[in-house]
């Protein structure tokens, strides 16, 4: 049996998709033609089109934390691994993302399946890589058939960990939907030092600060990368410990002060 099958994806046509969503329960689909899919909560006020960053999947303990506490705020979480971490999590080994670009198309089916879903707005985010494909796929969607309603992001990788010159804000101007950026204020992918230089667009909002607090989790000074999480295993959905059900939070036990201090050295696998 393969990972997800083992794990509880079930198998399910893009077609059978809105039947299904309509229950109030959480959802593991193996959609055919674009993946594995996770669905939390009910679209009370809203849905988020969620991606995870390049060395965890959707099932991490940080992405477990975050759509717990959105659907607890009447936000339907749609979380999805992309390609390449199916291929991890089913092979149990490493390997790289691909090209940018062929994980924002990926996004980018995903987005035009699930936004006619729901008569509520779709939103879109990530962590880290995640929320950078998030934000490509937000400036693109000029005269596209899926209207973007806004973006979130866990930790943006404004820049590789110890090289700021070279930053990833080329396509910023392009998006024309609110943008909110959760940074750490000494997060190696962008510092507050760094980001306070940048000039950034009047739609684009980003928030460092230790104690600001997002449904029960505090930004840590070291920031959304810094964040504990389980690797990959060869079986069984979401390895990380103390967690059994994909809703319920994940209390880091002992993490806390080792986060706070890990500041602009930590490590770079947290992405």
């Amino acid at each position: 049996m393969s990972y997800y099958a083992d794990s509880g994806f079930v198998d399910i046509s893009p077609e059978a998709l809105n039947n299904a969503l309509a229950k109030p329960t959480v959802h593991r689909f193996m959609v055919a033609g674009h993946g594995p899919l996770t669905v939390l909560g009910m679209p009370k006020v809203g849905r988020i089109l969620f991606a995870h960053g390049a060395g965890a999947g959707h099932c991490s303990a940080f992405m477990r934390q975050f759509a717990a506490t959105l659907a607890r705020q009447g936000i339907q979480v749609l979380a999805i691994d992309f390609p390449y971490m199916q291929q991890i999590n089913e092979q149990g080994k490493r390997r790289p993302p691909p090209p940018i670009q062929q994980t924002v198309a990926h996004f980018t089916a995903w987005a035009t399946l699930l936004a006619p879903l729901s008569d509520q707005p779709l939103w879109v985010g990530g962590k880290s890589m995640g929320g950078r494909v998030a934000t490509l796929f937000a400036s693109e969607m000029v005269g596209h058939q899926v209207h973007c309603q806004g973006v979130i992001v866990a930790g943006y990788p404004f820049h590789p960990p110890k090289k700021p010159d070279k930053r990833r804000l080329g396509h910023f101007p392009a998006i024309g939907c609110p943008v909110q950026i959760l940074q750490g204020e000494r997060d190696p992918f962008g510092d507050v030092g760094d980001v306070s230089d940048y000039s950034l667009p009047n739609n684009i909002n980003q928030t460092a600060d230790e104690s600001t607090y997002f449904g029960g989790f505090v930004a840590f000074k070291a920031g959304i990368h810094a964040w504990p999480h389980s690797r990959p295993s060869s079986r069984g959905l979401c390895s990380s410990p103390g967690i059994t059900t994909f809703d319920e939070p994940y209390e880091p036990s002992g993490d806390v002060k080792t986060c706070k201090k890990a500041g602009a050295n930590a490590p770079a696998r947290f992405s």
